[in-house]
């Protein structure tokens, strides 16, 4: 096995063979492809390197670094704390870092450009998820049974979300290559820190935010049950199956 430095240097010199293999492809140069395919492939063996460790090689010294504002439900002028708590627990998964603005709902994701466009999305779709499954069910309840329905389910069905992203965390470092799996999560963490703390020298992260699961027990229950059995993946898809606007739809 590699060094760390000489694993670095190796890695990106993949990542790189990787890249233009699959633009060669883009252009219909399928000679081309296939020779780029096999040195790859050769290699790979030859350094008991998986192709996933390559998803998050920095090959421009991380020249993509940058900041998306997200407005998640659409632009409104009061904070919403649960799609904050989910913006910050998405950010782990999504390998990114959140500002909070403190007069309005906007939040900054600082990030790659593949992360950040990936955390606007997820955070989008499951905050309407989230938010039209509640509306929707709270309509079917009788009035005397209503009050603090839907902040309950809100509540509850973030912080279901917020666990099963933590565990599918944990499974990935706990999987058949997992020392490769956390060596790759590790390095590009570090990657994020270092980029972040140069561009935000003086901002902390926003990590501190408590979130309880309401009052209404119905509310509490219904949401929970959402939180374990909403598609989470429904952003990193190729073909999502609805639209973040799209949700509650037929």
């Amino acid at each position: 096995m590699p060094e760390t430095d000489d694993r670095e240097k190796i890695l990106k010199k993949l990542a790189k063979l990787r890249a233009a293999m699959e633009s060669a492809k883009n252009v219909g140069s399928s000679d081309e492809a296939e020779n780029y395919a096999e040195q790859l492939n050769r290699l790979l063996l030859q350094y008991k390197i998986s192709e996933h460790e390559l998803d998050h090689v920095d090959t421009k010294a991380g020249s993509d670094y940058g900041t998306n504002i997200i407005y998640p439900g659409g632009k409104k002028s009061k904070r919403i704390a649960w799609t904050e708590f989910l913006a910050i627990r998405l950010q782990i998964a999504c390998f990114c870092r959140v500002l909070i603005s403190r007069n309005s709902n906007a939040i900054s994701a600082f990030g790659r450009a593949r992360d950040r466009e990936l955390m606007g999305y997820m955070l989008e779709f499951l905050t309407n998820a989230i938010d039209l499954t509640a509306n929707r069910r709270f309509r079917r309840l009788e009035a005397g049974y209503r009050q603090g329905y839907k902040a309950s389910f809100r509540n509850a069905a973030t912080l279901s979300v917020s666990d099963r992203l933590a565990r599918l965390r944990v499974e990935m470092t706990n999987s058949p290559n997992s020392g490769r799996a956390e060596l790759a999560l590790r390095t590009e963490d570090q990657r994020l820190a270092e980029a972040y703390s140069k561009a935000f020298p003086a901002t902390h992260l926003a990590s501190k935010l408590h979130l309880d699961q309401g009052k209404h027990e119905l509310g509490r229950t219904e949401g929970h049950e959402f939180g374990l059995h909403v598609d989470v993946y429904a952003g990193i898809r190729e073909e999502p199956v609805k639209q973040p606007q799209q949700i509650g739809s037929r």
